[in-house]
């Protein structure tokens, strides 16, 4: 295995590059996490030909992993230290969803946080998401004040169907501003969304643009498209577009956007992005182009290139909320980032992205999960446990080599039937209320 040794700031950081897989022992029967602590984004210094501190953000997270605050900074040349700009703090409901979020700015002459908006999110009893509430921090009175709102419609399925928009007037009452409907497929992907104006003189919905859209099996979109309707001609006129292809396992390898000419009743090039991915189905390349118009080509623009430790899967990491799957299906070590430069015609060096973890141990005192035996592995369809029983409830969770969860459900007479999962290489998880347990299982 190649060690790829990067100096910055005094650090080194070890990137792993793509290897063998291997697989991951716990020792002494424990399980460590990594919980994603900070990102640290240098720029380029061409005069100097050195990183200099740009960015810095900082994860904070509750005892269930959640990450209940964001907090941003920019790099001070002049003082040669971070200083705060911005932060958002998250609560969470007992399903993991964000019920508020409250954002903060920096205020440089008192030295203090200062509030800004609060966006509030209301579920209902079947995990549903209803209503959407945003408030602002009124100096005046020292209190926050709603001043939008959206209220979201679901079908039997809870797939969403209507969503309108609110605004308050003067009187602090709520009034219909806009709303959308939505067509679904039977995944309840998006097919078409309708978009409406409230026109209050006539007390009627006035269409404004729509969207249509299509997926491949997998339910990823293959293709977006905006109409605008035109009242003149009483007819939908093509705004933008764009179009995605997806590899074999589903990974997004391209999108391209169009524009639409009016004049000439046809698409034009705007931009494209490229993707590629290394054979642990992690994102290593990203290429983007923007579409010259005179000479008709594509001229690159901005590209990076991500490296991974792919000892750690998804399932490992300790990460906000919204981080995609994609840049974290295993352990993200960073990225280098560069621009075109169109005299030189190649490439430059311009910032990177690094982030920093720390191990988080969770202690596994229970004798029961110290002397778990799983078995057999490899195994066709039926995986057996053998433990002494003393009543005690264990759960089992099966993830993919991107950290999905295939299977969640308890182990009931010592076994869990597979028979249902496609063969290949998986990592299990074996817990109860406070201990738990992980390996790797094959299906063959």
């Amino acid at each position: 295995m190649r060690i790829l040794i990067i100096f910055l700031m005094g650090i080194s950081l070890p990137l792993i590059s793509s290897g063998q897989p291997y697989e991951k022992v716990n020792k002494n029967s424990k399980s460590i996490k990594l919980r994603l602590d900070s990102i640290i984004s240098h720029n380029w210094d061409t005069s100097s030909f050195v990183f200099v501190n740009k960015q810095k953000n900082q994860y904070l997270f509750d005892s269930n992993e959640n990450s209940i605050e964001q907090k941003y900074f920019n790099w001070s040349l002049y003082h040669q230290t971070w200083y705060n700009r911005n932060k958002f703090e998250e609560t969470f409901d007992s399903n993991g969803n964000v019920i508020q979020c409250d954002y903060y700015n920096w205020d440089t002459i008192s030295l203090q946080w200062k509030p800004g908006e609060r966006d509030q999110s209301v579920f209902n009893s079947y995990n549903n998401f209803i209503q959407y509430i945003i408030l602002s921090w009124n100096v005046d009175s020292n209190q926050y004040i709603a001043n939008s709102k959206n209220d979201y419609i679901n079908d039997s399925n809870g797939h969403l169907i209507t969503e309108y928009y609110y605004g308050k007037n003067l009187n602090h009452q709520w009034f219909l501003t806009n709303k959308a409907e939505y067509t679904n497929d039977s995944a309840g992907n998006a097919l078409e969304e309708l978009f409406y104006n409230y026109d209050t003189l006539s007390g009627t919905w006035k269409i404004q643009f729509k969207i249509d859209c299509q997926y491949n099996s997998y339910g990823s979109e293959t293709q977006y498209i905006k109409y605008f309707w035109l009242i003149s001609s009483n007819q939908w006129e093509p705004d933008n577009k764009s179009t995605d292809s997806f590899d074999v396992n589903n990974n997004q390898i391209l999108e391209i956007r169009y524009l639409w000419n009016s004049n000439t009743n046809q698409w034009y090039f705007v931009s494209k992005e490229e993707t590629s991915y290394d054979s642990y189905q992690n994102k290593n390349l990203t290429t983007t182009y923007v579409w010259d118009l005179n000479i008709g080509q594509w001229k690159p623009n901005y590209k990076t290139e991500s490296t991974y430790d792919n000892f750690y899967t998804n399932s490992d990491l300790i990460i906000p909320l919204g981080f995609g799957n994609v840049l974290f299906r295993h352990k993200f070590l960073g990225y280098l980032s560069y621009k075109w430069d169109l005299n030189n015609q190649s490439w430059v060096l311009y910032s990177d992205f690094i982030p920093f973890y720390s191990e988080q141990i969770t202690q596994l005192s229970s004798m029961l999960l110290e002397n778990i035996r799983v078995y057999p592995n490899p195994t066709n369809d039926l995986l057996l446990f053998e433990y002494v029983d003393n009543g005690e409830v264990f759960n089992f969770e099966l993830f993919d080599i991107y950290g999905k969860k295939i299977i969640k459900q308890v182990i009931i007479d010592k076994k869990i039937n597979l028979i249902n999962v496609s063969k290949g290489t998986y990592t299990y998880k074996i817990f109860n209320n406070i201990h738990e347990t992980t390996g790797k299982l094959i299906l063959k």
